[in-house]
């Protein structure tokens, strides 16, 4: 099995500085795929940028036309130390802009904003006749069982067939 973690182009370009371009993750999925092997992939984090309805679209029918069998979505979240350490070594932290409710462990957006992002893709996976999979807290531990991690909040999709074109979209 592979598994690839991808975001949108824009969010790549502004925050994954020094990362393979998220086009050129998906084109090694779409190989490995094509040799037979299993391939899935993490979208996370989902950041409300401008245009994000379209960025998104764009990711998942790419990694459905790449043939990855799963999908895990993440929301934006913050460990306040890696924001600090962000931030101690001059990295680009606007991205905290989207996160105002504090946790136990630093922040994370707002429930309301968040699951409305979600919301909006599971359209679009419907749209595109993609199979939802999962809706619980649970992350795979790599030997088969399951691991509660109530921080990520991941919605887990399983990729069935490709196609269709993206609806309209509500306001993030």
């Amino acid at each position: 099995m592979y598994s690839a973690s991808v975001n949108a182009s824009a969010a790549a370009a502004k925050w994954e500085k020094g990362a393979p371009h998220p086009h050129a993750r998906i084109e090694a999925l779409k190989v490995i795929s094509a040799l037979g092997i299993e391939t899935r992939v993490r979208i996370d984090p989902i950041i409300p940028i401008e245009g994000w309805r379209e960025e998104y679209a764009e990711v998942l029918r790419r990694v459905a036309d790449a043939g990855a069998r799963r999908v895990t979505l993440g929301t934006l979240r913050g460990l306040q130390r890696t924001v600090n350490f962000a931030r101690k070594l001059g990295y680009d932290t606007s991205w905290t802009q989207y996160l105002s409710v504090n946790t136990g462990w630093g922040k994370k957006m707002p429930d309301e904003k968040k699951e409305g992002g979600v919301r909006v893709l599971h359209r679009y996976i419907k749209e595109l006749r993609l199979q939802e999979g999962r809706r619980d807290l649970q992350g795979d531990r790599g030997d088969g069982r399951r691991v509660r991690d109530e921080r990520e909040e991941d919605v887990q999709l399983r990729l069935v067939k490709k196609s269709g074109r993206m609806g309209e979209s509500e306001v993030w």
